[in-house]
């Protein structure tokens, strides 16, 4: 190896919310894992994803730069081509690190971070979990053109393949596992869950809270119930709770993948980096699921860095946008001191733009199509209470944050634009 140059573990995993992590909250024994390493760790209790849905997040957090929006289409193929050209655009991480003289591997089992995005850019080994992540796509009209058979078929055939929003960890793991012993080190291997995404289906092994009936039961009226209904109606406290139990032994489940992998692997050798790409909702704010909302159980993801860094708690506000520097800090060095990438506050952003949150440790403003609301996080962290007329000098200071951020995102891409125009003629 390198001198210098560690192995560099990523595990991102799909909606999984901070304050549901046992690590972060005593309430819950959900990371039994992730706790016997939190002394061992930096663990950053205030990290913010860059949005609130993997198409929003992880463009950014694998760039370090925040995403352009573009007045194209909502359908797949227009949210495909954006990030794509996200991607072409900016150095990612694993660019970055093949550069440095990495070995690199994947695993992903989100559709929106494969090939036809660009997310296998500079990866020696990329493999998409399911076959190409295949979706019942709407017709040139714009109508969904399947019969509830085929639908049900589609949906029975990813749950028997364990595929697709079906994926389950152990299904694959074996194709890791052949990695870290094939790659050349250095390496860097990412590994991208989605064991934590609703219908939340999770091995026996790591059911807790739910029996297998009940994790169906609570799949299939979670499907009917809200998602097929665009979270219009209210579902009933019952199936909420069901559901809830379900998600949190699906956190077990992905602690459980990351206690096996560590074992896996030489850990000395080895910087471990774990983190989900944004949280999830279960009604707080009238939502369920990850919708483009950016309050706190969309936006509040885990974050833990187990290596050559300082163990200990940070809890300045960080930004999962600053994952690419950080790492090349430490493939660089193999120590950096992670305090110098938190800020007073961050940002976080809606796919389409239509929504920005400036995020503070105590003071949160969201600045929306409607209007800005200002909230205080330390009295009130249900973020129930709008004090954007009350706090007036407060929330016209963050409201300057924000308006600074776009000025400086249109400067940025008006000197990326001029760039390209003269090296267009050179």
């Amino acid at each position: 190896m390198k001198e210098n140059h560690k192995n560099i573990l990523l595990v991102s995993t799909d909606s999984v919310r901070a304050d549901y992590c046992g690590y972060l909250n005593k309430e819950y024994n959900t990371t039994p894992f992730l706790n016997s390493i939190k002394n061992k760790s930096t663990i950053f209790t205030n990290a913010v994803s860059p949005g609130p849905r993997t198409p929003s997040a992880m463009p950014v957090i694998f760039t370090g730069e925040h995403y352009r929006f573009t007045p194209s289409g909502d359908d797949f193929g227009s949210r495909y081509k954006r990030i794509a050209d996200h991607m072409q655009r900016y150095e990612t991480v694993a660019e970055m690190l093949s550069r440095q003289g990495y070995s690199t591997a994947a695993f992903t089992a989100n559709p929106w971070t494969t090939d036809a995005t660009l997310f296998d850019q500079s990866i020696d080994q990329f493999q998409m979990i399911g076959s190409k992540h295949q979706q019942i796509k709407e017709d040139q009209t714009g109508n969904k053109n399947v019969s509830l058979y085929e639908r049900l078929s589609h949906l029975g055939n990813q749950w028997l393949k364990k595929t697709d929003w079906f994926s389950q960890w152990p299904a694959f793991y074996e194709d890791i596992r052949a990695a870290i012993n094939q790659l050349k080190e250095p390496w860097f291997i990412w590994v991208f869950l989605l064991d934590t995404h609703s219908p939340y289906i999770v091995p026996k092994k790591f059911r807790n809270e739910t029996s297998g009936l009940a994790m169906y039961y609570s799949a299939i009226r979670h499907n009917y119930t809200i998602m097929r209904n665009g979270n219009h109606d209210k579902p009933p406290q019952h199936l909420v709770s069901c559901l809830e139990r379900s998600y949190r032994d699906s956190i077990r489940s992905i602690d459980g993948f990351t206690r096996v992998i560590n074992d896996d692997i030489n850990s000395d050798d080895t910087t471990l980096i774990f983190h989900s790409d944004h949280g999830e909702a279960f009604g707080e704010h009238g939502t369920y699921g990850h919708q483009p909302k950016l309050f706190e159980e969309n936006i509040r993801v885990p974050f833990l860095i187990k290596g050559d860094v300082e163990s200990g708690q940070i809890d300045s506000p960080i930004s999962l946008r600053k994952l690419p520097a950080i790492v090349d800090s430490i493939a660089a060095s193999g120590e950096t001191d992670l305090d110098d990438f938190t800020d007073d506050f961050v940002v976080s952003k809606t796919e389409f733009g239509e929504g920005t949150a400036i995020r503070g440790e105590r003071w949160k403003y969201i600045h929306g199509t409607s209007g800005g609301k200002l909230f205080d996080l330390k009295n009130d962290p249900g973020e129930k209470i709008d004090l954007s007329n009350r706090n007036t000098e407060i929330a016209k200071a963050l409201q300057g944050l924000h308006k600074r951020h776009e000025r400086t995102q249109r400067e940025k891409r008006s000197i990326a634009e001029k760039m390209r125009e003269i090296s267009a003629k050179v």
